[in-house]
C-alpha cells in the first residue's frame, strides 16, 4: 500500500513496529513471556479503563460553564480524578481482565485466582490419589502439559537416593549424593530447564519426556521430583504465569507430602494396633487353656495315680500343647514386625488356628483339598482367620454348642476359604453395614476384629462373599488369588 500515494500512507509502515516494539516494551517491563492474545487482552482491558475515565474527565469539563472554568478549578478537577484513577484502576483491572481474558484469550488462566483455589484443594489432599487428581488438573487442564510425571523420593541406608514414579512403581531411578546431577536437583529449589542442565540430568528427561524438573523440598531434604513435559499449544515455552504457578505449587506438594505420610505411618500403626487388639480379645477367650496344660501337669506330679512311664508321657504332652500354643500367640503378638510377602500354603496356617479353637470349639470341623500356594503373610492370615473362628464360635445360638466348618479348596486359578457356622445369623441391615465403621454384630462388640478382617483380606487382594439367614447361621467364602496383582 505504500506505493499509493494518499495522506495516511507514511503511516502503514509504521503501524505494524509500533504495535511490535509496543508489546515487546509491555512484555519486558511486566518481565513476562506472553502470547499475542494475552497482550490484546491486556490492552483492551487498560484501554476500556482509560478511555471511560478519559470520558469522564471531558464530560465533567465540558458541563462546567466557560465562566466557572479557571486554571485553579481545571488543577483541581484533574488532580481529583487523578487521585480516583489510582485508587480504583487497580480494583477495576482485577475485574475487568478475566473477562478480556475469557474473550481474547480463553486458553490462559488468572494466577492469583488459581492459587487461591489450589490453596484450598492442597489443604484437602490426605492420600496419595487426592494428590494424583489435583495434579493432574494444575498440569493438564491449567498449565496444559503434554505430561507430568511425580517421582517420590525412598532414602536408603549408605546408598544413592532412589526415586519411584507415583503412577509407575516399576519405573524408578537413583540419584548418588556425589554426582552432578545430585548437585544440582537435590541442593537447589528452583526449576531445572533442560537446555540448562548438565548431560547426566538431561538424559533423565529426555528418557521421560520432560524439559524442565522441580525438585520437592522438605526440611532441606528432597521428597520428590516433578518432571514436566513440552506445553500443549503452539507456543514451545513455558509462559511467565505457568513458572511462577509451578514454582508455587512447589511448596504446597511438599506440605502435602509430608502430610500424606504422616497419615499413612499413622494409618499402618492403626492397623497393627487393631490386630493385636483382636488377637488380645481371642485370648480372653481360651486363656484357661494357656492355664490347662499346667494344672494337668501339678495333678500329675502331685499324686500317685499313675506310673512313671505314663507320668512322664503325659507331662510330655501337655507341655507339648502349652508350648504350642504359647508359641502361637507370642509370634502373632509379636510387636514390630514388618510383613513378609511369601509363598503360604494355607492348610497349615488353617490347621494352627482350628488348633487354638480345638478344646473351645469340639465340633469343629476342617475339610482341605488340594490347593496351589498363594502370595502372602503368614502370620496375618493367621490374625485372619482366628478373627473369623472367633466370631463364628461368638455366633453361637444360647444353650447350644458351637458347629463350626472350615473347608478350604482350589478352583479356575483361585483359592477359596469358607468358614460356616450354624448361629443365630444375621439380618440384611447388619450385612449391608458388616464392613464399615466400628459398630460390632455383636452386642457390646468393638467391630475392631471385623475391620482387621476386612484389611488384612483386602492387603492380600482377596474377595469376601458372605452369605446368611436368620437363626440357621453365617457363611464366610474368602477367595485368594494364587499370585498377588
Amino acid at each position: 500500500m505504500l506505493k499509493f500515494d494518499f495522506y495516511l500512507s507514511r503511516l502503514i509502515g509504521v503501524v505494524p513496529n509500533l504495535v511490535f516494539v509496543s508489546s515487546l516494551l509491555y512484555a519486558t517491563i511486566r518481565h513476562e513471556l506472553m502470547d499475542i492474545r494475552a497482550i490484546l487482552s491486556a490492552a483492551l482491558a487498560r484501554t476500556l479503563i482509560l478511555a471511560v475515565f478519559s470520558g469522564s474527565y471531558f464530560a465533567l469539563i465540558t458541563s462546567i460553564s466557560v465562566s466557572d472554568q479557571t486554571s485553579l478549578t481545571n488543577a483541581l478537577i484533574a488532580i481529583a480524578f487523578f487521585a480516583v484513577f489510582l485508587e480504583t484502576y487497580p480494583r477495576l483491572l482485577k475485574w475487568l481482565l478475566p473477562n478480556t481474558n475469557r474473550l481474547l484469550a480463553a486458553s490462559t488462566y488468572n494466577y492469583d485466582e488459581v492459587t487461591d483455589h489450589l490453596r484450598g484443594q492442597f489443604s484437602k489432599c490426605n492420600s496419595y490419589a487426592e494428590l494424583n487428581e489435583l495434579l493432574d488438573y494444575l498440569f493438564h487442564h491449567v498449565i496444559r502439559v503434554r505430561q507430568y510425571q511425580l517421582f517420590l523420593a525412598e532414602n536408603q541406608e549408605n546408598g544413592p537416593t532412589r526415586f519411584v514414579s507415583l503412577t509407575s512403581p516399576s519405573k524408578t531411578f537413583d540419584l548418588s549424593g556425589t554426582a552432578p546431577l545430585s548437585t544440582q536437583v537435590l541442593h537447589g529449589n528452583s526449576i531445572v530447564m533442560i537446555d540448562e542442565t548438565v548431560p547426566e540430568l538431561k538424559s533423565k528427561l529426555e528418557q521421560n519426556s520432560a524439559i524442565s524438573c522441580f525438585p520437592i523440598v522438605f526440611n532441606g531434604a528432597v521428597v520428590a521430583l516433578i518432571f514436566v513435559g513440552r506445553s500443549l499449544t503452539s507456543a514451545s515455552y513455558y509462559r511467565y504465569d505457568d513458572i511462577r504457578l509451578m514454582q508455587w505449587m512447589v511448596s504446597e506438594v511438599a506440605q502435602t507430602l509430608q502430610r500424606i505420610n504422616m497419615l499413612e505411618k499413622l494409618h499402618q500403626e492403626m492397623a497393627e494396633a487393631k490386630k493385636k487388639l483382636s488377637l488380645l480379645n481371642v485370648m480372653n477367650l481360651y486363656h484357661h487353656d494357656i492355664k490347662a496344660p499346667l494344672s494337668i501337669i501339678d495333678g500329675v506330679v502331685s499324686n500317685d495315680l499313675y506310673d512313671e512311664e505314663k507320668r512322664r508321657q503325659v507331662i510330655l504332652e501337655q507341655v507339648a500343647w502349652g508350648s504350642h500354643l504359647i508359641t502361637t500367640m507370642a509370634r502373632l503378638l509379636n510387636g514390630g514386625r514388618k510383613i513378609k510377602v511369601e509363598r503360604v500354603a494355607l492348610a497349615p496356617v488353617l490347621s494352627d488356628c482350628a488348633h487354638v479353637f480345638s478344646r473351645l470349639i469340639p465340633n469343629l470341623h476342617t475339610h482341605f483339598g488340594p490347593m496351589a500356594d498363594i502370595d502372602g503373610d503368614a502370620e496375618d492370615l493367621k490374625i485372619l482367620f482366628i478373627n473369623a473362628l472367633k466370631n463364628a464360635y461368638e455366633a453361637t445360638k444360647p444353650g447350644e454348642e458351637a458347629d463350626i466348618e472350615v473347608r478350604a479348596w482350589a478352583e479356575s486359578g483361585r483359592v477359596y476359604v469358607r468358614i460356616k457356622d450354624s448361629g443365630v445369623g444375621m439380618n440384611e441391615r447388619q450385612l449391608e453395614s458388616l464392613w464399615t465403621g466400628l459398630e460390632s454384630t455383636k452386642k457390646g462388640g468393638s467391630g475392631i476384629g471385623l475391620q482387621t478382617i476386612k484389611r488384612i483380606a483386602d492387603e492380600h487382594h482377596a474377595s469376601i462373599s458372605v452369605e446368611s439367614v436368620i437363626d440357621q447361621g453365617t457363611s464366610l467364602t474368602f477367595c485368594f488369588p494364587q499370585q498377588r496383582q
